[in-house]
């Protein structure tokens, strides 16, 4: 039975003509050494889908089945070489559409434009596409009590810090208590002095 055959796009873009399909498939599997003396495998990555596609443009009219195709028309090829040039400069994700299947968020890694005496006004189009994974972002909601601390579950609050000083004083259990009082008195008052002038000059 004979298949509904239909012109091959990207982007929307048709062509008159399909000349060659390739689609490539490839993996990684990863090896990691052992002790044992050889290397050890436990999955395989799956690279993305390739495809390499030719396509015949022309002015010429070109006819599917069930289906007609375009009017001649005189500077066709010209344009279509201009938004497939175009479209690869917006490095825009697109979508191609072959006889037997459709690929989505096909990125072109390469294009290429050739003409020759055989083909006249006519031109090959053949490009390389990648196929690209887009990741999409989530928002995730944490519960309050995994943002709280201790067993209380209760908020840890802020950390504040300050600054300190401390003074040390002796006393003799055999002395006076009067020459006591007046050395840390003494002390007491010269260390406040020599912080004064610290104050004042900046130091501090």
């Amino acid at each position: 039975m004979a298949r509904n055959l239909k012109p091959v796009s990207i982007a929307g873009i048709e062509g008159d003509a399909l000349i060659s399909e390739d689609i490539s498939y490839s993996a990684d599997i990863p090896e990691y050494p052992v002790e044992n003396g050889y290397n050890v495998s436990d999955t395989i990555i799956l690279k993305p889908i390739q495809l390499s596609i030719t396509l015949y443009i022309s002015d010429s009219p070109a006819t599917w089945r069930n289906r007609k195709g375009h009017s001649p028309s005189v500077g066709r090829t010209k344009k279509i070489c201009e938004k497939f040039e175009k479209l690869y400069f917006q490095r825009k994700l697109v979508k191609v559409v072959t006889t037997d299947k459709i690929y989505t968020n096909m990125g072109i890694t390469s294009m290429s434009i050739s003409h020759s005496s055989e083909i006249g006004y006519a031109r090959q189009i053949q490009f390389s596409l990648k196929k690209v994974y887009v990741t999409k972002r989530k928002t995730v909601y944490i519960p309050k009590y995994i943002l709280q601390s201790g067993e209380s579950k209760k908020n840890a609050g802020t950390a504040t810090t300050s600054s300190s000083s401390s003074n040390s004083s002796s006393s003799s259990s055999s002395g006076s208590g009067s020459s006591g009082s007046s050395g840390k008195s003494s002390s007491g008052k010269k260390g406040s002095i020599l912080y004064n002038i610290g104050k004042k000059a900046g130091f501090l």
